[in-house]
């Protein structure tokens, strides 16, 4: 990440913390006043907007934590690709059965590289395409000479063309996958992979490309 990535980035990151603590401090000046009043269904309401942004404070910071631990990733180990996303898609079952998807499973085929990060990854991928899918979601693997590639498929809406370009790189602040994409690509890199994102046949896909365990 070059001067001017990191200058932008900070300004994002500066924007959006400022933004979710003062909508935090708003909604609890609110619950404050309304529990006075005792207006309660206004003390809610307000409850459940610094929950809201409480939990993208959270988010933040997690994303924060990510890009610095992504430096000690490492690309020298043997991963059974089946076992690791079994593990994925059960913790994210009860989400995916909740809004009633239908997910479709290929084959996965065996990788080298860092079993714990991996899996941080794909957790992102699959939990975007679970908050944007209307009822599908793929996923699976190909051969690409030397190369595997892992696949997650959503039908939902796709990324808007004028975020598509920076969509790894920087916040996103008409989505919820900025930081964690960010985080993402840092990862795969370190692991000698690629990632990304294409739209086709009504469907969006994002793709990881690693090396095959040989």
């Amino acid at each position: 990440m070059n001067e001017s990535q990191l200058d932008e980035l900070g300004f994002q990151l500066s924007h959006d913390l400022k933004s979710s603590l003062r909508m935090l401090s708003l909604s609890l000046e609110s619950a404050s006043d309304s529990l006075n009043k005792s207006d309660f269904e206004n003390l809610k309401q307000s409850l459940v907007l610094a929950r809201e942004s409480s939990l993208k404070l959270f988010k933040l910071i997690d994303g924060l934590t990510g890009i610095s631990v992504s430096s000690r990733v490492k690309a020298d180990e043997n991963i059974e690709m089946q076992i690791l996303l079994n593990s994925v898609i059960s913790k994210q079952k009860s989400k995916i059965e909740s809004k009633k998807l239908n997910l479709h499973q290929g084959n996965f085929l065996a990788v080298r590289g860092d079993s714990t990060f991996l899996e941080e990854v794909l957790m992102q991928l699959l939990s975007n395409a679970i908050e944007y899918s209307h009822g599908n979601i793929w996923m699976g693997s190909d051969l690409k000479d030397d190369r595997v590639v892992y696949f997650i498929e959503d039908d939902g809406p796709g990324v808007l063309p004028e975020i598509k370009p920076k969509l790894f790189y920087s916040l996103i602040k008409t989505q919820s996958t900025g930081l964690g994409l960010l985080f993402c690509r840092r990862v795969i890199e370190r692991m000698g992979g690629k990632i990304g994102y294409e739209r086709a046949a009504d469907r969006s896909r994002f793709f990881i490309e690693l090396p095959r365990m040989g």
